[in-house]
C-alpha cells in the first residue's frame, strides 16, 4: 500500500510539473491577448495626449483656435478650469464621474491636471501632467507624463516628445506599467490649423509594458501614419518582443478602416482595432 501511494504521489507531481511548465511556457510567450491589452493602453494613452496638445494650442492661442477647432476637441460634458499663477498655467480637465464621451465613442471619467509656463513663443514647451481618479473606458490611469513640444523640428513641422511612466489597471484588476518615449512629427496641415482634414501625423517610438504574465517591449519600425479624418492608423508597424517570442501588428497600406494584420510567431490573422 505504501509503494502504491508513493507512485501515486509521484505521478501528481509529474502532473503538477507538467502544468507548471504549460503555463510558464504560455506567459513566456507572445498572445493575442497581450497585443489586445496593449492597444487597449495605447487607446487611453492616444486619447489622453491628443486632449492634452489640442487644449494647449487653444490655451496658447495657436491661430486663434477654439474647442471646436482643436486637434481633438473635448464633448460638452467636459469642463476646463485654468489657473495663471505668476508664469504657470495650470489647467484642470473634468470629465465627471458618470463618464463622458468622446467622438471616438470612448468613455472618460476623473481629471487630467496639467501644467506649463506661459512663455508660448519658445521653440520648445515642457508639459507635465498627471491624473485623478482617472479612467478611460474600464482602464484606471495613474503616474505622470511629460510632453515636450516644439515648435519647429529639422524639417520645419511640428513635432511632440511623450515620456510615460504610467501604472494602468485595467477592468479585470490586472496592473500594467508603461515607460518609455513616443514622438509624434505633423508632417501636413498645419499650416491649416482650422481644418482637420488635411492633418497627418507620423509616429516613432518605443516602450516597454509589465503585465501579470512577463514584460513585453514594442519598437515601430515604420513610422505610424495617422490622419486627421481617422481615427485609426492607416499605416505603420509595430514589433513586439516577449523572450523569445515576437509579434509585427501592420495597420495597413494607407486605407482608413479598424483593421490591422497581426503576426505571432508566425501565425497571421486580421484583427479589429
Amino acid at each position: 500500500m505504501k509503494i502504491k501511494i508513493l507512485n501515486l504521489l509521484f505521478i501528481l507531481g509529474l502532473l503538477i510539473s507538467g502544468c507548471s511548465n504549460d503555463d510558464s511556457l504560455q506567459s513566456s510567450r507572445i498572445t493575442e491577448e497581450d497585443i489586445t491589452n496593449e492597444r487597449k493602453i495605447d487607446a487611453s494613452i492616444n486619447d489622453v495626449d491628443e486632449i492634452i496638445e489640442g487644449q494647449y494650442l487653444i490655451q496658447s492661442g495657436f491661430a486663434g483656435r477654439t474647442n471646436s477647432e482643436s486637434g481633438f476637441h473635448l464633448p460638452s460634458c467636459a469642463t476646463v478650469t485654468s489657473v495663471l499663477n505668476g508664469t504657470n498655467w495650470t489647467l484642470t480637465i473634468d470629465f465627471g464621474t458618470e463618464g463622458c464621451e468622446l467622438s471616438n465613442g470612448n468613455i472618460l471619467k476623473g481629471k487630467i491636471i496639467f501644467s506649463f509656463t506661459n512663455d508660448f513663443e519658445t521653440q520648445t514647451k515642457v508639459i507635465s501632467y498627471t491624473f485623478e481618479n482617472f479612467y478611460h473606458n474600464d482602464v484606471q490611469l495613474n503616474g505622470n507624463r511629460t510632453l515636450t513640444r516644439t515648435r519647429s523640428n529639422t524639417n520645419g513641422n511640428p513635432e511632440t516628445s511623450f515620456n510615460t511612466n504610467l501604472t494602468l489597471t485595467l477592468g479585470n484588476g490586472d496592473v500594467y506599467t508603461r515607460t518609455g518615449t513616443r514622438t509624434t512629427e505633423w508632417t501636413e496641415g498645419h499650416d491649416t490649423p482650422n481644418d482637420r482634414s488635411d492633418d497627418v501625423h507620423l509616429v516613432t517610438g518605443n516602450w516597454s509594458t509589465t503585465s501579470p504574465n512577463g514584460t513585453m517591449s514594442a519598437t515601430i519600425t515604420t513610422p505610424l501614419k495617422k490622419l486627421g479624418n481617422c481615427h485609426y492608423y492607416v499605416e505603420g508597424v509595430i514589433v513586439f518582443t516577449k523572450n523569445d517570442s515576437e509579434a509585427t501588428l501592420d495597420f495597413g497600406d494607407g486605407e482608413c478602416d479598424n483593421q490591422a494584420t497581426l503576426t505571432i510567431n508566425g501565425e497571421i490573422r486580421i484583427i479589429t482595432l
